[in-house]
């Protein structure tokens, strides 16, 4: 490929996936794209008329067990397998703060207090 078109086609492709390519960089992105669009080329030669399409990678079947209740599990042994607690509830990042930006999850985490 002309290292022109190349280049154009690194350009579009960068921006259109809103993406910042350095100038030091552009280089080795054409040479990669160069060989996916090889390789794509490489698949394109293939003879595939009498193979059926698919429609999932797993053909396999989703595995479907009764729905039957059975003991929940002891408050305790839910809370030692929380990452934070608090006093006997699961501490969870604030999703919707006051906007001050100054509220903490208990136990130390990131995010906002629950």
């Amino acid at each position: 490929m002309n290292d022109s078109i190349a280049d154009n086609m690194l350009t579009r492709l960068a921006r259109l996936a809103r993406l910042r390519i350095d100038p030091d960089e552009a280089a080795g992105f054409s040479e990669k794209l160069e060989l996916v669009i090889e390789s794509l080329r490489r698949l394109n030669e293939l003879e595939l008329d009498d193979v059926e399409p698919m429609t999932h990678a797993d053909a396999g079947r989703n595995r479907l067990d009764e729905d039957e209740p059975g003991p929940a599990m002891s408050l305790d042994a839910l809370l030692r397998n929380a990452p934070v607690t608090e006093g006997r509830h699961i501490a969870v990042p604030r999703i919707i703060d006051s906007g001050s930006g100054d509220e903490q999850v208990p136990g130390g985490g990131d995010g906002g207090g629950a």
